[in-house]
């Protein structure tokens, strides 16, 4: 049994990180700010053109895996998991209205969760795809996997608070069940050691368990429902009166003697614990499997159909009255937190909420797909994105699909790609990777010894050639190794501001940018840097440009800086004062910079400022406002340019 450190993923930043981390890595908390005062450089027309040409940047399909949520679960309104697929783990504090995302680890991530359950304020257990059991006794913080006995799907999970010793991190006061595949049925009275247990038939597969002091029920396929009155010691089919080909997803009741399973168009209900099956039908329209079920007790009932539908019950399920959510994804788990307040979650990454007992829903936005932080197009054909669970994404085809890699042992944000031939490099929270066949495969770089104080933050990568790598990161850190990654060097930069991007011109010269508008700069390889006045006190995220006296930085406030002879820096006003995340510079003299809310503009080399968006997708400000984008990048040619950021986005011009 071992346990991984990992950082807590939220939903507008990666990690959570000292505060000159955080401002420097991942400052993905926004704000609108007043315009910067100072000189700005005469670049052809200053203002960008009043209409956004955002139909030039087109989505790209099949770039974000299923992130269909599989359960939901609450200690109390401060307190909300909700579990999915490819390790999709959200927690909300607000009573649902927003949600952080934590990373169960790489070693997980490729898993389906499928059931999520906990006790009190830390203590959570989720199950899924191969057997897998996690628990975290800290909130999230880390996950420890538990031995199941089993390879196979475990897809419900349910527990009960016992009178252990009353205290929190001890497991000795839990009692929790797990179901899965080939009638397994798991029991851990500690919390960490799990038992089989053995049901009167094995060939269905287990979709629903439900406890309540000794009373414990199991659903499955083939119409099956299983019941034991002795805490799972001996079990009893019980008759459903559904058929061989109905699944029974899910199972939940108030009390020992008022229980509901889901069925076709409706529900089963049961009042003598399961000695007779009573089967419900939804009115109007409900005429899909329910799939989920909820409430606060005998007259607040939920009932969740895959249709899309929500139907509530307020007299003990004699009557259930159709809610309209204007939503078109199958719906699939509920919470009701109170008679108010009830959390549904669905289908492609959709989460609804309720404040005022169904009269009427509102969607959550929430990062149900890890953003992207760095995009790099080797090729017009050839593309890399990389962002918030460690995973690599590809396409050899210009941008027609896309496929998803993991990078190996990797538990942390990658925040910055660089290439070099078939050599390439992804340098982000915690680890440096490696790739010495293209990005087919990748190592960690295991010889970067870690300053003995501060935190381990890579933000930027980047040099001439294999013999040649700069890292930049927190704390002024700059690494530079001649041999391919097998040793490195600290070089000396004069500063402790976090450093965020680095850019070589050529052999020797090179620009690194950082917090509070740091700016240095070498022309002998790193052996010195030199301190540039950059104009600004705003923190600068990325420097790209096309020679030494052709380079471009791009920072918080809407600075985007130009120097045209490698030592002096002037402002381009391209009209907004929201933050430009990432600049790139194309051969031609075209130069794109991104961020904030989806913004996209264009300096073209005739000095013209074109304004080409903003992304139209899902973002942490609403859905009108645009998706953030924190990286771009294009192919030599500039055939192929793609902006990456918020919830999986990618785009390509």
């Amino acid at each position: 049994m071992f346990s991984h450190k990992i950082t807590k993923i939220k939903s507008r930043i990666a990690v959570a990180l000292t505060l000159a981390a955080f401002l420097s890595i991942a400052a993905l908390y926004h704000r609108t700010a007043q315009a910067q005062s100072g000189a700005t450089l005469s670049f052809g027309t200053q203002e960008a053109t009043e209409n956004s040409s955002s139909d030039l940047w087109q989505p790209q399909p099949n770039a974000v895996a299923d992130n269909t949520f599989h359960h939901i679960w609450a200690s109390s309104p401060t307190n909300i998991w909700a579990s999915g697929n490819a390790g999709l783990l959200l927690h909300s504090e607000d009573g649902g209205a927003t949600w952080d995302r934590f990373n169960v680890g790489i070693r997980y991530n490729q898993n389906n969760l499928f059931g999520v359950w906990g006790y009190g304020d830390k203590r959570i257990w989720l199950c899924g795809t191969n057997g897998l059991i996690l628990h975290s006794p800290d909130r999230g913080g880390h996950f420890i996997p538990q031995p199941s006995g089993v390879n196979w799907r475990l897809q419900a999970i349910w527990g009960q608070q016992t009178h252990g010793d009353g205290i929190e991190e001890e497991g000795s006061n839990v009692d929790i069940f797990v179901g899965g595949d080939n009638g397994t049925v798991l029991h851990s009275a500690d919390g960490e050691t799990w038992a089989q247990l053995t049901l009167p038939k094995t060939d269905s597969d287990i979709f629903g368990i439900w406890s309540i002091d000794d009373e414990v029920y199991a659903t499955g396929n083939l119409g099956r429902i299983f019941h034991s009155s002795d805490h799972g010691v001996t079990w009893e089919q019980q008759v459903s009166g559904l058929s061989l080909a109905n699944t029974i997803e899910y199972v939940w009741g108030t009390s020992a003697d008022d229980v509901y399973a889901s069925a076709p168009g409706g529900v089963l209900h049961t009042v003598n614990q399961g000695a007779n099956w009573t089967r419900i039908l939804f009115p109007l329209g409900g005429t899909k499997d329910t799939v989920g079920l909820g409430g606060t007790g005998p007259n607040d009932v939920w009932g969740i159909n895959a249709g899309g539908f929500i139907f509530h019950s307020v007299d003990g399920g004699g009557t259930w009255v159709k809610q309209v959510t204007g939503t078109t994804p199958d719906l699939l788990r509920t919470w009701a937190l109170d008679t108010n307040n009830v959390i549904v979650v669905a289908r492609e990454g959709l989460i609804l909420r309720t404040t005022n007992g169904g009269g009427d829903w509102s969607v959550v936005l929430a990062e149900t797909v890890p953003s992207r932080f760095a995009v790099l197009a080797p090729s017009d054909t050839n593309a890399f994105v990389t962002g918030g669970v460690a995973d690599i994404v590809k396409t050899t085809n210009g941008g027609q699909t896309w496929n998803v890699s993991r990078i190996q042992q990797s538990l942390m944000t990658m925040l910055s790609l660089w290439e070099s031939g078939q050599d390439m490099w992804a340098a982000g929270i915690g680890r440096i990777n490696h790739s010495t066949d293209g990005g087919a495969t990748w190592k960690p770089v295991t010889t970067l010894v870690q300053p003995s104080k501060g935190f381990l933050a890579f933000n930027g990568v980047g040099g001439t050639g294999p013999l040649d790598v700069f890292i930049v990161g927190v704390n002024g850190w700059i690494f530079h190794s001649a041999d391919n990654g097998i040793t490195w060097q600290q070089q000396t930069s004069g500063t402790t501001a976090a450093l965020n991007s680095i850019w070589a011109a050529g052999a020797g010269t090179l620009f690194v940018v950082g917090e509070g508008g740091v700016s240095l700069h070498s022309e002998d390889g790193g052996a010195t840097w030199v301190s540039q006045n950059s104009t600004t006190d705003k923190s600068l995220f990325s420097v790209f440009g096309t020679s030494s006296t052709d380079v471009w930085a791009a920072g918080n406030e809407g600075v985007l800086l130009h120097s045209t002879d490698g030592a002096t820096w002037a402002r381009v006003d391209v009209g907004t004062t929201l933050d430009l995340r990432s600049v790139w510079a194309a051969a031609s003299g075209d130069v794109y910079t991104v961020g904030e809310r989806g913004i996209i503009f264009h300096i073209t080399p005739e000095g013209e400022i074109r304004n080409e968006g903003h992304n139209p997708g899902l973002g942490p400000h609403g859905a009108d406002e645009g998706a953030d984008l924190f990286g771009v990048s294009g192919s030599p040619s500039s055939a192929a340019i793609y902006a990456v950021g918020y919830n999986g986005t990618i785009l390509r011009r």
